[in-house]
């Protein structure tokens, strides 16, 4: 099990840009969104289908 560090934030936070990276194809792969000019990796704890189908609108698909 890989330990990954948590970080809250107590306002909104302005999503900068989103991409899937590692994937087979160009609807595949691990979401990263920009946030303060920072790349990172949306953990999948607690994302089930509804919070997927806003990521797949968001990236153009749906």
């Amino acid at each position: 099990m890989r330990k990954v560090k948590d970080i809250s934030f107590r306002k909104p936070l302005t999503v900068e840009d989103k991409r899937l990276v590692n994937g087979t194809h160009d609807a595949d792969g691990r979401v990263e969104i920009k946030v303060l000019d920072t790349w990172g990796t949306i953990c999948d704890d607690y994302f089930g289908l509804e919070e997927a189908s806003v990521i797949c609108r968001m990236l153009g698909y749906g």
